[in-house]
């Protein structure tokens, strides 16, 4: 199974920009940053003023991480604690064929769901490769979109099983003139 590799950096040291969302819920991670580094395979030694995490594939979505390889507008990485792991991932690899069917067209191509490693507390995140170059954008471009009573429901039970009493963190990672880093 594929890892990716996520290095955070409060200076210019990372090739994409990060943009950050929190949910709002009791701080947990203390995660931030200005810039990022993303590797799609084995990752070189941290440099010193890194924040390392590193991504496992839990569920492996019908594309896996090959959108994170393909040239994008950006990338969105989203970290939540779940309130049962091994049920939350059961649903998911229940719905991850019509989530990709239904938002590939929009712009959105999720790679997949990941246990995160380098945070205190067990989590999950689930990555997408984006067509849009920002959330701004993302958002703009999607702002009439009507979701099917199927696909609303799988989002709505997907954050009843997410453990919202701590914060969720969603980062835009848009590159800084250059591709998303894929060594393999």
């Amino acid at each position: 199974m594929p890892d990716v590799t996520l290095d955070l950096y409060e200076g210019p040291a990372g090739s994409f920009a990060v943009a950050w969302k929190l949910g709002a819920g009791r701080p947990w991670a203390g995660l931030s940053g200005a810039t990022a580094d993303l590797h799609l395979a084995a990752p070189p030694p941290p440099k010193p003023e890194a924040r390392r995490l590193t991504f496992h594939e839990a569920v492996r979505y019908p594309h896996g991480i090959r959108p994170l390889r393909e040239s994008h507008g950006s990338i969105q990485v989203y970290i939540y604690r779940p309130i049962d792991r091994a049920e939350i991932l059961a649903f998911d690899r229940g719905v991850r064929v019509r989530y990709t069917e239904f938002f590939d067209p929009t712009g959105e191509h999720p790679a997949g769901t990941f246990d995160v490693d380098g945070l205190p507390a067990p989590c999950l995140a689930e990555l997408a490769a984006m067509d849009a170059p920002s959330r701004d954008a993302f958002e703009a471009s999607t702002a009439d979109l009507s979701l099917p009573d199927d696909i609303a429901s799988i989002t709505a039970e997907c954050r009843l099983l997410q453990d919202r009493s701590w914060e969720r963190y969603v980062l835009w990672l848009t590159p800084l003139g250059s591709e998303v880093q894929s060594e393999a």
